[in-house]
């Protein structure tokens, strides 16, 4: 992530790489994502990863809910510095996106491997 990146724009991208990566047929759950989202995050989020992991489940941790956290993180980080750079709100309508393109891709998946299925057995 970027140091001047905002959070819905890095997830726009980590989604992106997800869902191809899930058409490609590799199996990634939650929690392998957050993990990965939480070492990459750039050095503004050090405390909310430090208190996510201490005071979460990781385990349980959905990727939609670190977004929301990050996104509730970096919104006060623009209150308090009141800086036009950080004055771009995260996006509910982002997130509703994500489940979607998550939807879809499984779709996809399912789809070919159905396809595969009903092929080899002819």
């Amino acid at each position: 992530m970027n140091d001047s990146e905002f959070i819905s724009d890095y997830f726009d991208r980590v989604q992106t790489i997800v869902n191809q990566m899930r058409v490609n047929g590799e199996k990634l759950d939650d929690q392998r994502i957050v993990k990965k989202i939480m070492r990459s995050l750039s050095a503004r989020f050090d405390y909310t990863v430090a208190a996510t992991k201490e005071g979460k489940d990781i385990l349980a941790l959905t990727v939609e809910r670190l977004m929301s956290s990050l996104c509730s993180h970096e919104q006060r980080m623009n209150q308090k510095t009141n800086s036009t750079i950080w004055s771009k709100p995260c996006r509910v309508k982002h997130l509703l996106e994500v489940v979607v393109a998550n939807k879809v891709a499984e779709v996809v998946v399912m789809a070919e491997i159905e396809q595969d299925t009903t092929t080899s057995t002819i």
